[in-house]
């Protein structure tokens, strides 16, 4: 150091070179590692520990409902009383069995999968904040305070980030919505599907199916 003050001398060239080469490896490695450890431990866990939940939870719904008591009619002239009523309360627990079973189905499928990818990124939320002071530290000492309007047009830019993120998040959830609404209708008509081609209902039921389609793909495109 003391022979070559400046470091003009070539050797350090391959110090660096050789110093960039040893960091992005080690970088790689550790990243690859907490990729590991994020997929193949946590994810698993995660998902295995949703599912089991989900699965209590429906048995325990299907025990209470195969074991509730069947509704008490009364007749007056040979006429069941409430009929009508009784009709629009069968009508309606299938409809709320239909929409029970389409939840439960995006729970088991799309929701837990989304719950536990979010083990992917876990660690972002550590080494995220350390790769930001780092840089900034290491712009300071090479720019100097020019780094700083760097910083302050990516810190303008935060709530712009932070509308798109709320457009993303409601477009998710809209298309979870219609998601639900398409497995319910397709329930529905996998049910009923020997009343649908015997009265010719099937034009009719294709335009629905195709309709709340097009709506879960029109917040798809916009979720993109």
């Amino acid at each position: 150091h003391e022979d070559d003050p400046g470091r003009e001398h070539t050797a350090w060239g391959w110090v660096w070179v050789f110093s960039l080469f040893s960091t992005n490896v080690i970088s790689y490695l550790l990243t690859g590692q907490l990729w590991s450890l994020s997929t193949t431990t946590l994810q698993v866990r995660i998902r295995n520990q949703l599912n089991t939940i989900l699965f209590a939870k429906t048995l325990v719904r299907k025990d209470v409902a195969s074991t509730a008591p069947p509704p008490t009619r009364t007749k007056d002239n040979g006429n069941p009383k409430g009929t009508s009523d009784t009709e629009a309360e069968e009508k309606e627990d299938d409809e709320d069995d239909f929409s029970s079973e389409a939840q439960i189905m995006t729970l088991m499928t799309t929701d837990v999968d989304r719950v536990s990818e979010f083990a992917w990124h876990l660690f972002t939320l550590i080494d995220s904040p350390v790769e930001l002071v780092v840089g900034s530290l290491f712009l300071y000492q090479i720019l100097g305070v020019s780094c700083l309007f760097g910083l302050a047009v990516t810190c303008l830019f935060l709530p712009l980030n932070h509308f798109a993120g709320k457009i993303v998040v409601g477009a998710q959830d809209n298309v979870m919505k219609a998601r639900d609404e398409r497995v319910t209708l397709m329930n529905e008509v996998l049910s009923g599907i020997r009343m649908l081609k015997f009265m010719a209902r099937e034009r009719s039921f294709e335009a629905r199916v195709n309709k709340v389609r097009e709506k879960e793909l029109r917040y798809q495109k916009l979720k993109h």
